[in-house]
């Protein structure tokens, strides 16, 4: 078994053209192989696929992670290569097209592509996507190296991989880099004492700052810092919610669950904090949620109430009816008018938090 060099292409012919063409800049996944139905013989994968009426088989062979293919002849159970000089027939054309669609599956399921250009970058990247669950998006066509990454929640962005002339962050430096720009703010001062980071390239110098990624700093240190710069923007709201007993038990509605649905609240994102004011004939702040959830699709009208969306609300906390009642809103937090989500003063915010 003869595997894939850029050399052979013309012995092998196009099969084996075409199998690096499609594999060109993309990573196995080796734990996806056995459950496509690879079979493992000593260190090599074995796919086997019969095509053309079953004329023909298609083997793909995996081994140390590069790729080789070959095209059996079932008729008589010899190779069969796709010289060049064949490839015009329409016969032959056919028999590419069917291999192709399957390798083009191997790939879709076995492999991944690299989204950038140097390895580090393409490590950080696979990190964010499993910590944060945030997937480069390329938002520019004059800047195709260019992709940012975005809390779900909030649409905010806490992350930007770029390619770069070196120069633009280090005098007389003139080579193409990738740079991850993450948003430090007060700590910018501090982490550019450190090597391998530098004030923000196209961004806010204040605030942010670009790390050239190229394994000056460890993976784990990058990752340091993308944390920082993502709880910067994850920045938890509080917000006082009513809740009337006319339309909604909401007395009784956590009796048997800790979880339950309530109208979604205009600029109420995950991990959002909310304390329920129950109305008339409580009139007291009775529960503290966390927000789980956002923009679950739903319509309900009545004369009374419209809602078009629902969040779900997690119960972290229950006060006595006595602790937070309205006219304490009203004479010590001065707050009088509770018709729909609305901030909390200070004050009344850290009574509630300190209870």
């Amino acid at each position: 078994m003869l595997f894939i060099n850029s050399n052979d292409i013309i012995i092998l012919g196009d099969i084996m053209k075409l199998t690096i063409e499609l594999f060109k800049n993309y990573n196995l996944i080796e734990n996806n192989l056995l459950n496509y139905g690879f079979i493992k013989e000593n260190n090599t994968y074995l796919f086997k696929k019969n095509i053309h009426n079953n004329e023909f088989e298609l083997n793909v062979f995996i081994k140390d992670k590069k790729i080789d293919s070959n095209l059996i002849d079932l008729s008589f159970n010899e190779e069969y290569k796709l010289i060049d000089n064949e490839t015009s027939g329409s016969f032959i054309s056919s028999l590419k097209e069917e291999c192709e669609k399957v390798l083009i599956d191997i790939r879709n399921k076995c492999y991944y592509k690299d989204d950038f250009k140097f390895p580090q970058s393409n490590r950080i990247s696979n990190l964010i996507k499993e910590k944060y669950n945030a997937y480069p998006e390329f938002l520019w066509d004059n800047a195709e190296g260019s992709a940012i990454f975005r809390n779900k929640d909030n649409d905010k962005w806490f992350a930007i991989i770029m390619d770069v002339n070196k120069n633009r962050l280090v005098k007389n430096e003139n080579e193409l880099v990738e740079v991850i720009n993450v948003k430090l703010d007060d700590l910018v001062e501090t982490y550019l004492k450190k090597k391998g980071i530098y004030k923000a390239y196209h961004m806010s110098k204040k605030n942010w700052v670009s790390i050239i990624l190229d394994d000056t700093l460890k993976d784990s240190e990058i990752m340091d810092l993308v944390d920082i710069s993502y709880n910067k923007i994850n920045v938890i709201k509080y917000y006082l919610v009513p809740a009337n007993p006319m339309y909604y038990d909401i007395e009784h509605a956590f009796d048997n669950t800790d979880i339950i649905n309530w109208k979604q609240g205009k600029g109420i994102k995950v991990n959002d904090i909310i304390f329920m004011y129950v109305a008339k004939p409580v009139q007291a702040i009775l529960y503290m949620c966390k927000v789980v959830e956002t923009n679950i699709e739903y319509e309900y009208k009545s004369k009374e109430l419209n809602i078009d969306s629902l969040m779900k609300i997690k119960l972290l906390k229950t006060f006595n009816s006595s602790d937070f009642t309205y006219d304490d809103l009203v004479n010590k937090y001065h707050i009088s008018f509770i018709r729909g989500p609305r901030p909390l003063t200070k004050e009344l915010l850290d009574d509630l938090l300190n209870k």
